[in-house]
């Protein structure tokens, strides 16, 4: 069997109260009778214990009641009471029906009004997560933004007040707020069980047009920080003045790369001169240590012959005074010694002469190295003059270059800094351009409506004409007469029965077909195995069967409203309904009086309002009393 709600009671508390309320029957459910007994209101209550908004507490229906009770078995055969404080909020669930208005101390777990909020939940996914639905997406624009499939949006094929029952408005819309596409979705996963989750959210209308005024706004701003940046500036003469700039940069360019030049020039030839002078200097050097050597050399020489002339002379002495030393050994007169021949004396005298010969040559040679060092020393003396002459005059010219080029080198970076100032007001000149361009196009384009790619909005043509089947189904087993064809209008999203759309009649048959499509959409998902919640509160589906006394509420019967009024469709309205007890729950709530003949199993409740017998109203009349 496929999960179902069931109603079990509807009961209001309060402080020192006893419990009223109203107990549901397994299949048709029906409460009549008098105005103002609370019968209306009792459909309101069940819209708020299903995270409706709270209805309006009168004074004189029951504002003793603080607090409501709504006993139901969900689709997994749990039964639950929620609880809700009338003035409105979150609800707690407690386990059992509670059908006497006591919660038997149980603590109770809270639930959020919201679908998708609280920490524990939300009455919303409790009732769906029981039928089989979680997690579901709906898209509500063609752009595929996406919402939460919620038990709201299943009221309003699930509870009809006397305003949606008489209205010419298609009985799809879920929300006055909402717009049409999550309308068609919601019907189409409803008749489908086919959700919207795998469709990629784009941009839409409405997105695009606040990116794009906010774009304006960001363009308008930068816009206008440029020309205050801007300020007086001539943007007319800009470009002359940055090509003159340009012009001027060049000249200062060039003028200033020639100092460069003759400065690196100068520079690197006082360079080339001090290392001249330097290796000058140390080859000078170098010649007058060898200058001094070489007369210490000479030094020598004339030494040398003066004892070798000595050594010569010596022999000749030695001939004719012998109270001298001997030459030979140098022994004292009178010492003992080894006498010296004639021979000796005279190879002595030969070789003298002979080493004095040679010193003379080598002195000779000497002299002439001499007069060579003299020579070089005089031209690198002579070379050193001039180097150090030229090296002034580089220093002269560097002296006199280095000034003109750091003034060459201020005018060069004061043109700069004025060309790039010129540049860059140039440059924003352009980028405001460009930003007022795009502005403008942004400003001027259009956006049409954005619809998100592989995105369904509503049901196909065989769906509405399998959903349309079970309406003139339902009409017909009501006994509707000559129901030829129930046919689906997608343009109004509603039913046309024999070609003439549903709000289009008059009250009381537009009444008719809307009932007959709830009570369609009910049996559809059942008979296809799709999730609903398995009952549906009608308020006023026969209000065609009005008598006289609600002519001034409802008004007069039109043509077709009569043309019914005469059938006997109301007993096999009510006879089709309490048939439907396998399929899900009915309550009926009208002012008429049920017809005689009604259908076995069929709870039957008469508000009789505070003049009748029994059951006055939804809420006791002495309470109602003692509150005035």
């Amino acid at each position: 069997m496929l999960a179902k709600l069931r109603l079990e009671h509807l009961t209001f508390v309060g402080d020192g109260q006893e419990p009223a309320g109203i107990e549901f029957a397994e299949g048709l459910t029906l409460i009549y009778g008098g105005s103002n007994a609370g019968k209306s209101y009792s459909l309101k209550v069940i819209d708020f214990m299903l995270g409706g908004k709270p209805p309006d507490i009168l004074k004189n229906h029951g504002s003793e009641y603080t607090k409501v009770l709504l006993g139901l078995t969900l689709g997994n055969g749990r039964q639950v009471t929620l609880e809700r404080a009338r003035k409105g909020g979150g609800f707690k669930v407690y386990e059992g029906l509670a059908k006497d208005g006591r919660l038997a101390g149980g603590t109770g777990v809270v639930l959020s009004a919201d679908h998708g909020k609280g920490k524990t939940g939300s009455v919303s996914e409790l009732l769906l997560e029981s039928i089989g639905i979680k997690d579901a997406r709906i898209a509500s624009t063609e752009a595929a933004q996406l919402v939460p499939f919620s038990i709201r949006h299943f009221m309003p094929y699930v509870t009809v007040d006397e305003d949606r029952m008489f209205s010419e408005d298609s009985p799809t819309i879920v929300s006055p707020k909402n717009g049409p596409t999550l309308n068609k979705n919601v019907f189409r996963f409803i008749l489908t069980g086919q959700d919207d989750g795998d469709v990629i959210e784009v941009p839409n209308e409405k997105a695009i047009k606040a990116s794009n005024n906010g774009k304006v706004e960001l363009l308008d701003e930068m816009i206008g920080e440029i020309d205050r940046e801007l300020g007086d500036v001539d943007l007319a003469s800009l470009d002359a003045e940055v090509e003159r700039l340009t012009a001027q940069l060049e000249d200062f360019g060039g003028s200033l790369a020639e100092l460069q030049q003759d400065l690196d020039t100068a520079t690197r030839e006082r360079r080339g001169l001090m290392d001249t002078m330097d290796a000058d200097r140390s080859k000078l050097g170098q010649l007058v240590a060898m200058k001094a050597r070489f007369l210490e050399l000479q030094d020598t020489y004339r030494i040398d012959i003066r004892r070798l002339e000595a050594i010569e002379e010596g022999g000749f002495l030695l001939q004719r005074f012998e109270d001298q030393p001997c030459p030979m050994c140098g022994a004292l007169p009178g010492d003992q010694h080894l006498p010296h021949e004639l021979g000796d004396l005279d190879r002595q005298h030969a070789t003298a002469q002979a080493e004095i010969t040679k010193i003379r040559r080598d002195m000779r040679g000497l002299e002439t190295a001499l007069a060579g060092i003299d020579a070089e020393q005089t031209a690198l003396d002579l070379r050193l003059e001039f180097t150090a002459k030229e090296i002034r005059a580089r220093e002269a010219t560097i002296s006199r270059l280095r000034p003109q080029e750091a003034s060459g080198r201020r005018d060069y970076q004061a043109a700069a800094e004025r060309l790039a100032r010129f540049e860059n007001l140039s440059e924003m000149r352009s980028r405001r351009s460009a930003m007022q361009v795009k502005r403008d196009a942004i400003s001027a384009s259009t956006v049409g409506r954005q619809k998100a790619d592989g995105l369904i909005i509503g049901i196909d043509g065989p769906t509405g004409h399998d959903f349309a089947q079970v309406v003139r189904d339902v009409l017909k087993a009501w006994e509707y007469p000559s129901v030829e064809a129930v046919t689906w209008d997608e343009k109004r999203q509603d039913i046309a029965i024999n070609g003439q759309p549903r709000g289009q009649n008059g009250k009381g048959v537009k009444a008719v077909f809307h009932s007959a499509f709830v009570v369609a959409v009910m049996i559809y998902c059942r008979t296809n195995r799709l999730p609903h919640p398995g009952f549906v509160v009608l308020d006023s589906p026969l209000v065609t069967y009005r008598k006289p006394v609600h002519y001034e509420r409802h008004g007069e019967l039109e043509a077709d409203e009569k043309a019914i009024a005469s059938t006997t469709l109301d007993q096999a309205f009510y006879k089709h309904l309490a048939g439907l007890r396998e399929i899900g729950q009915v309550y009926v709530i009208e002012n008429n009086d049920p017809p005689g003949s009604m259908p076995d199993g069929v709870k039957i409740e008469l508000f009789s309002g505070e003049s009748g017998d029994g059951r006055q109203g939804l809420f006791p009349v002495r309470r109602r009393l003692a509150s005035t």
